[in-house]
């Protein structure tokens, strides 16, 4: 389930109905078979969704209590990966004390951002995602971004450079919008082979410039 909707989402036109959350035998099962699986040190587990934190605290309390009782002599790290809009003091804390590794969706500035990642009332919703971006600041919490590369990012990657580096993101991933149709056809907000070389060649000349060994793309 997501509190947004998205306008390139592959989601985007289903009706998601009742969110269900993941039972405490599910998540049992998965912790387990995982330890037994994974020869990572540490384990990670990322949470993500559709948006994980509709799910409530109270989810993430229980998989560290069961994580705890389980792990034995290995340890575990936990990620997460949100749109941020529900990111409050309160969620902000609990990631802080609880040591999550947290990543945010955020395409670039308010401009970009908002011609395709929009709440479910047809609202933009850069704002929250600042303010969910503060609040993580605020913690300590440095998170890492995935931005998507669609039809509103061409011609912006200096804005969108600019952008993550001045809200202290300095972890970025872009990732290409490429949705198809019903019938097949490559959607409005997606980016041809050819725009996506040509933004990415102009992102690596941005930020050879900068020249700043801190910041990854």
């Amino acid at each position: 389930g997501c509190n947004m909707k998205c306008l390139y989402c592959y989601y985007h036109q289903e009706d998601q109905g009742q969110i269900k959350v993941i039972s405490d035998e599910v998540l049992r099962k998965l912790i387990v078979k995982t330890l037994a699986f994974s020869d990572l040190d540490p384990v990670q587990f990322t949470w993500h969704g559709g948006e994980p934190m509709l799910a409530g605290i109270s989810l993430y309390e229980r998989i560290l209590l069961i994580e705890d009782e389980l792990k034995g002599n290995k340890k575990i790290e936990n990620h997460i990966q949100t749109n941020a809009t529900l990111i409050s003091k309160k969620w902000a804390k609990f990631f802080a004390q609880n040591d999550f590794k947290v990543g945010i969706s955020v395409d670039g500035p308010e401009q970009v951002h908002d011609r395709c990642r929009l709440l479910k009332n047809g609202q933009g919703s850069f704002k929250l995602v600042m303010l969910g971006l503060e609040n993580l600041h605020a913690v300590g919490i440095q998170p890492g971004a995935i931005a998507l590369v669609s039809k509103a990012s061409l011609g912006q990657e200096k804005e969108i450079f600019d952008f993550f580096v001045n809200a202290g993101i300095k972890r970025f991933l872009l990732k290409p919008c490429y949705e198809l149709s019903p019938i097949g056809e490559p959607t409005e907000f997606s980016v041809s082979s050819e725009e996506l070389s040509r933004f990415m060649i102009n992102m690596l000349e941005i930020w050879l410039e900068k020249d700043d060994p801190s910041i990854s793309v």
